[in-house]
């Protein structure tokens, strides 16, 4: 115990501290130093970055002001405007077109007319509602062909009746290779349109590859107008619609004249897309009585009409009718395919379901030279029918060779496929060959040794190099002996074959 009286004891503490060295306290004082300017920089940058933030913000925003974007735009008009003003004032490719306005304003009509759940309405073009009518109209001054791009590879389909491609003796199946001696490999199908087409009497070289043959033709140009072709197939009447055009039921009626003693026709209209209503009508009334409902129409409101056949011109003279019809047959040639089915008894459809397009579309021009195609009614076969999307059944379905739903893909120079191997180019030749009546034994793809043997008799009979090997030459030769084959020789057509069994 302590006493009470006793002097408390004290007791001191110091805080033990090193000496600093005077090289010590010299690199203290720089570290220091180095310290005050970073933050110095740093508070720097923040007021330099905030102020030329604010002026950028303000130029900006005083420039949009000038060019109106931040006015009020309360109307499609003034935004549309607006939108035209900042895209030919500012965008940055702006000089790379050299008529901004019209395609800005071209493309704002595209978006407007586009819908994925109608691929039908569309605005178009001056130049391209030029090229629907003449598409349809089949009235151009070039040389008469039309012709099919299936990768890159630009064949001939059809060389139309009387035309120049004719007379100069350029055939279906031919492959079009050089035009004025420029080579189309890598063109458009409308950049070669535009190549063939041309002034009236003016001469185009015409370059095609034939079963690997190389051919020019020195070709002038005319006035093309042809929708119909006709002939007498034994002793049956054949008649092809290539579209419904202005025209089409006149020269169709010249062709009908020609065949009141015959008693069977077939009306090809594979790979016809339609056309024109008013075609449709009077090419129906060529066979149905006065009256006869050709097909209905009804629009947004649920308002329908029925638009009958006029019995201006009427050929009884047919006693049984095959329609030919595919997968391309569409719109106006579905019209005509039901209404003759469903009213005749004695009309078969021989072919594939054709395309299902149960719409109608008119077209309005405008002032400028262009124009909105736009759905504006469905339509329903006499008996009330939709077929949109579905199609119409043939009654003897008839597929034709498999190659001919084959795509045609595209082979460069360097591709040389031998026994052995495996491709797509191969399915496409041996398919071609079976076609052809070359015995193949596989059409998977694989190169086997009946494939080589096949290849190699090929290549000695159309005067290639006979190596058993498949290069572009002898691939561009197959596709083009396929078509030639199919327009030459009507054994090879399964489905007109079919057609003229059913009417014999």
């Amino acid at each position: 115990a302590m006493d009470e009286n006793k002097e408390e004891s004290k007791t001191v503490r110091y805080k033990l501290q090193k000496q600093e060295l005077s090289s010590e306290r010299k690199e203290r004082e720089e570290l220091n130093k180095k310290r005050r300017q970073s933050i110095f920089k740093t508070i720097s940058l923040v007021i330099v970055s905030v102020i030329f933030g604010f002026f950028l913000a303000y130029s900006f925003f005083k420039n949009i002001e000038i060019i109106g974007i931040l006015k009020d735009t309360n109307s499609v008009n003034e935004k549309t405007a607006l939108l035209e003003e900042y895209m030919e004032n500012i965008w940055l490719y702006r000089n790379d077109y050299d008529d901004l306005d019209t395609i800005l304003s071209d493309k704002a009509y595209y978006g407007m007319t586009s819908f994925e759940e109608d691929p039908y309405t569309a605005y178009m073009s001056a130049s391209e509602l030029s090229s629907f009518q003449d598409g349809i109209n089949m009235n151009f001054v070039g040389i008469g062909v039309t012709y099919s791009n299936e990768g890159n590879i630009f064949q001939v389909k059809r060389v139309l009746k009387d035309s120049p491609a004719e007379k100069a003796g350029i055939e279906a199946g031919d492959i079009l290779t050089k035009v004025d001696d420029i080579d189309i490999k890598d063109k458009t199908t409308e950049e070669v349109r535009t190549m063939v087409t041309g002034e009236e009497g003016t001469l185009v070289k015409i370059t095609v590859n034939r079963e690997g043959e190389e051919i020019n033709f020195l070709v002038k140009r005319a006035q093309v107008d042809s929708t119909v072709y006709g002939e007498i197939i034994d002793d049956v009447a054949y008649i092809q619609l290539f579209s419904f055009g202005l025209h089409t039921a006149d020269e169709m009626q010249k062709y009908l004249d020609s065949y009141i003693d015959y008693s069977k026709l077939v009306i090809d209209l594979r790979d016809n897309s339609g056309g024109y209503q008013t075609a449709v009508e009077d090419i129906a009334s060529f066979f149905l009585k006065n009256g006869d409902v050709i097909m209905s129409q009804t629009d947004a409101n649920g308002q329908s009409v029925n638009y009958k056949a006029s019995g201006k011109k009427n050929y009884t003279n047919f006693k049984k009718i095959v329609l030919l019809v595919n997968e391309n047959t569409a719109s106006a040639s579905e019209v005509l395919t039901a209404a003759l089915s469903e009213h005749l008894d004695y009309v078969t459809i021989v072919g594939t379901t054709t395309y299902g397009k149960g719409v109608v579309q008119t077209t309005y021009p405008l002032k400028d030279g262009s124009a909105i195609k736009i759905t504006a009614y469905k339509w329903l076969t006499p008996k009330g029918n939709w077929i949109n999307g579905e199609g119409i059944k043939p009654d003897v379905e008839v597929k034709l060779h498999d190659i001919f739903y084959k795509v045609a893909l595209e082979m460069d120079q360097e591709t040389k496929l031998s026994y052995d191997s495996v491709s797509p180019y191969n399915i496409i030749a041996s398919l071609a060959l079976d076609y052809l009546d070359y015995d193949v034994e596989r059409y998977d793809g694989y190169f086997d040794k009946s494939l080589e043997e096949s290849l190699t008799k090929y290549q000695l009979e159309h005067d290639l190099k006979a190596n058993g090997v498949l290069d572009t030459d002898t691939y561009q030769a197959l596709i083009s002996s396929v078509k030639r084959a199919y327009n030459s020789d009507r054994e090879k057509d399964s489905q007109l074959q079919a057609a003229l069994d059913i009417l014999r």
